[in-house]
This record gives structure tokens, C-alpha cells and sequence, in this order.
């Protein structure tokens, strides 16, 4: 008989990462590493913080020279505040957004994943020499980066 046959895989369903438990795909290394041991629950309100800055209605226009238009409501405590920007994309216009509430914040990675429960994006991002990873879910990829950045600028404001 084949030794082998009876060996347990190095990572099973109850150490295994909360994320890849749940979906069956991986994070990142580094969030992996930062976020281990945790449940999901543990892990979603780590990596979900939606705080002080929140995402309102929002809609995406193509524009010349590949540019979009982002127009969309950011919400500052109890301040509304409708902005619309044009620039290379969804996540550079939202970043734009950012930096004219007083929340800059600069991404360092993006990874994404589509799962049975939508997309996720998992953005590692930088504000002052200070970095988080932050994790957003949306129907689609643009939503999910979207959320992610809110929840990074929440994390690092």
C-alpha cells in the first residue's frame, strides 16, 4: 500500500484561511499572513471598515482620450457632498475624490477575485507612511474596487 494514500493535506477546511474556506480561492500572501486565524466574520469586519467616509450613488461616463467620468455622492459624516471627476479610470476618479475631501490615500496593490457571492477586491493602500489592506464586494469588478477604496480610506483616515 502507498504511504501517501494516507497522508492529511498540509491545510485543512479548519486552519484553512477564512476567505479561501469560504470561496476557494486565495488572498493575497501578505493579507493571508496578517489575517490568519481568523473567521469570516472576524475577517469581513477587519478588512470592511465603512466608518466616517461613505460611497452614495454613483455612475461612470466614457469620455475622450480613454478617460471615464465618475460622478458619484461621497458622504463625510453628515456632510453629502455630490463630485463628479474625470480621469483614467473608476479607481483613479474615486482617489481623485478622496484627495479633494481630505482623505488621500494612494493604492500599493489590487488583487481581485470572482466568487459564487460576487467580486472581491482586496487593495493593499498607503496614506502617510501608514498601510492597510482593505477588502470590498460588489456584483461586479469596478463596484468591488470601489468599496474596497472606501474601506481603505476609512481605515487609514
Amino acid at each position: 500500500m502507498n504511504s501517501l494514500a494516507h497522508r492529511t493535506p498540509a491545510s485543512s477546511s479548519t486552519d484553512a484561511h477564512a476567505f479561501t474556506a469560504r470561496f476557494g480561492k486565495p488572498v493575497p500572501a501578505a493579507l493571508r499572513a496578517a489575517s490568519a486565524g481568523m473567521s469570516w466574520t472576524e475577517f469581513e469586519r477587519a478588512y470592511t471598515e465603512s466608518a466616517t467616509i461613505r460611497l452614495g450613488g454613483w455612475r461612470i461616463a466614457d469620455r475622450a482620450d480613454d478617460q471615464v467620468e465618475l460622478t458619484a455622492t461621497i458622504a463625510t459624516g453628515d456632510r453629502i457632498t455630490p463630485m463628479s471627476i474625470t480621469a483614467t479610470g473608476p479607481l483613479a476618479a474615486l482617489t481623485g475624490m478622496l484627495y479633494e475631501i481630505g482623505a488621500p490615500v494612494e493604492i500599493v496593490a489590487l488583487h481581485q477575485q470572482s466568487t459564487s457571492d460576487g467580486y472581491f477586491t482586496f487593495i493593499h493602500a498607503d496614506r502617510d507612511d501608514r498601510r492597510t489592506w482593505a477588502m470590498g464586494r460588489g456584483d461586479d469588478a469596478t463596484e468591488s474596487a470601489m468599496q474596497a477604496l472606501i474601506a481603505a480610506a476609512n481605515m487609514l483616515g
